[in-house]
């Protein structure tokens, strides 16, 4: 029902160093965990900390919109509209209330989903990104996309949301295993000099106290913030003698109120998060098909760019693998630097799979204080790297 928890998205063995701020800096890899309600809730306080209330948000797989918040991950970015993009809500103004609900409407990577609407990107866009693709020129279909793929990683998406001078890659990789040990070699320019950078704190409209709500009978008051399901929000309405009537299955769906709403805006405000997506179904199958011939062959142009020599790119099959020896291996300049005094003159026959990475990096590094301890400062590199597969 929760969201893992996203501390920070990084590339595997890239970042160990403590970042230089007069302080330590803690780096801390993404746990799988699930949050538990009270951690949920305690988050969901924090990031609205500067929010008075009315405000009802759609809980359910709410992250750390970190982009739109400040170093404290109190959210505030002056637009709430974009506030919802960032998380995949939509906005809604309910009378005095803020409420942000689930999208209903059709979107490019919705409709597609994640793996499928990155491949149309990178299909589409193969030769410019082959280059570097500068971000300014995304239409807004690809800025959505892009900005649903770097969520969680704030240094990129706020290059793409204001549409900041950078560079979208796509370069290749290469992994296999030997002797029991995972190995492979990246083929990617090298990380840039790194910037630290303290998000913006900013003073938006929404902050400022809101008039005061109807008649004290009418008013139904969730404090500095309750996380509730629907089903024990029908019980506090029922027990103020009001019937209400939903769909059984979203009984579970979490919500998270703050502040004194009156009887209508709550009223009003559940209506809006209690609707769900339409039935939708796109039939990829022929576009599956002729992705894994165009990624093979995308993959191979990228490898021989790299200097990956061409009797070995010729042997990859349709499913992406080739077999090689060490010994041939060992004549890729990358491999051989890394792999070299290793493997020294072993010569086993390897298998190797080949994929493809899409990539950007600011040269940025986001600080902000830790979630679970205010008092340990965190690092969010500005890296965007994140494997594509055909689909």
């Amino acid at each position: 029902m929760n969201k893992p928890i996203r501390s920070l998205v990084l590339v595997v063995g890239l970042l160990s160093v403590t970042l230089g701020i007069g302080q330590n800096v803690t780096v801390v890899e993404s746990s799988s965990r699930p949050y538990t309600p009270e951690e949920t809730e305690r988050n969901l306080k924090r990031q609205w900390e500067l929010h008075p209330g009315p405000l009802l948000v759609d809980a359910h797989h709410w992250g750390f919109p970190k982009v739109v918040s400040n170093e404290n991950e109190q959210i505030c970015d002056p637009s709430l509209e974009l506030i919802a993009q960032v998380e995949g809500r939509r906005y809604v103004r309910v009378g005095r209330a803020d409420v942000f609900a689930r999208l209903t409407g059709p979107s490019t990577w919705r409709q597609a989903g994640t793996i499928g609407s990155m491949w149309d990107f990178v299909a589409s866009r193969s030769s410019e990104l082959m280059k570097g693709l500068d971000i300014r020129t995304l239409s807004s279909e690809e800025r959505e996309v892009m900005m649903h793929i770097s969520n969680g990683i704030p240094a990129v998406q706020r290059q793409i949301i204001d549409r900041q001078e950078g560079e979208l890659m796509i370069f290749p990789s290469m992994g296999w295993t030997v002797n029991g040990e995972s190995g492979g070699a990246y083929f990617r320019s090298q990380i840039a000099a790194r910037r630290k950078r303290t998000p913006e704190d900013q003073r938006a409209a929404w902050m400022d106290a809101r008039p005061p709500a109807g008649p004290k009978e009418d008013r139904f008051d969730f404090k500095d913030g309750k996380l509730l399901t629907i089903a024990e929000v029908a019980k506090i309405l029922y027990d103020r003698g009001f019937i209400v009537r939903y769909d059984a299955r979203l009984s579970d769906s979490i919500l998270f109120f703050k502040g004194e709403f009156d009887k209508q805006e709550l009223l009003e405000s559940l209506a809006e998060v209690v609707k769900t997506v339409p039935f939708f179904v796109q039939d990829r199958r022929a576009i599956q098909a002729a992705a894994k011939v165009k990624y093979v062959e995308l993959t191979k142009t990228l490898l021989l760019q790299q200097g990956v020599p061409e009797l070995l790119v010729e042997r990859i099959d349709a499913e992406g693998n080739l077999r090689a020896t060490q010994q041939e291996l060992l004549q890729i300049p990358n491999v051989r630097h890394r792999y070299g005094a290793k493997w020294g003159d072993a010569n086993d026959n390897v298998l190797i799979q080949t994929m493809i990475h899409l990539g950007m990096d600011t040269g940025d590094d986001w600080v902000y204080r830790s979630s679970f301890n205010p008092g340990i400062m965190m690092g969010a590199m500005g890296i965007l790297s994140t494997g594509v597969k055909p689909g």
